[in-house]
């Protein structure tokens, strides 16, 4: 996919960043974070943050994580690149702003 659109792996990453963003569930921090990854299969995974209400922040879900957790759902034995739309971000940032 990335080679017949003309961009490089890395670029093909960043790209699809703002698709994991819209999958993001924020309602405490507002931050709609996504992380891409590539996997050693060369399939594509795709995480994001999740915020539950009602909990404190620091029981959300980083995006890094949700990716993480989707390669080993899906048996990917590793990752090799990794795209991510913002740090610090969610409970990070709102933290650091106290």
């Amino acid at each position: 996919m990335a080679f017949q659109s003309g961009l490089t792996v890395l670029q093909l990453l960043l790209t699809l960043v703002k698709s994991a963003q819209t999958l993001a569930r924020p309602p405490i921090s507002n931050h709609h974070i996504g992380a891409v990854g590539l996997g050693s299969s060369d399939r594509i995974f795709f995480g994001s943050n999740l915020e539950f209400p009602g909990l404190p922040l620091h029981q959300s879900v980083h995006a890094e994580q949700f990716l993480l957790t989707n390669l080993s759902l899906n048996a990917e034995p590793s990752m090799l690149n990794l795209a991510v739309s913002a740090a610090p971000y969610g409970h990070c940032r709102n933290s650091n702003n106290n």
